[in-house]
């Protein structure tokens, strides 16, 4: 039965990156040598977009691309861990939280001004 493949154009989209930065996560060894087609183009399976999206994720949270791949590998080997891997991962959490509780902070400001705006306007009778 054959697997359900996708150029990688509809990769890049799916995933939220550039045909480039796919390209470049292959060589880079994040996400495996992908089959080829006669013309040689790329032919990605369900598996591999959803590790791009993972790598993708992680890149947004602000994780390094040695950290991504010391992750990576440490999801089928567990072997591979390593205590400077689990300080990372501590930085990169408590990064998480403070941009959460910056982006609180923004959306009740917001909130605020919204609500404001809204009183003085229905103040002014419009």
């Amino acid at each position: 039965m054959d697997q359900e493949t996708y150029r990688i154009g509809a990769v890049a989209a799916m995933c939220g990156l550039s045909v480039p930065t796919v390209r470049f996560y292959e060589e880079e060894g994040l996400i495996r040598k992908p089959a080829r087609t006669l013309s040689g183009q790329r032919l990605y399976r369900a598996e591999d977009v959803k590790r791009l999206q993972f790598i993708a994720q992680c890149r947004n949270a602000g994780m390094a691309l040695p950290c991504i791949k010391r992750v990576l590998a440490c999801r089928f080997d567990h072997q591979v861990g390593s205590e400077e891997l689990l300080h990372n991962l501590g930085q990169y959490l408590n990064e998480v939280q403070s941009r959460r509780e910056q982006l609180t902070r923004v959306e009740s400001f917001l909130k605020e001004l919204a609500a404001q705006i809204e009183s003085e306007l229905s103040q002014n009778g419009q």
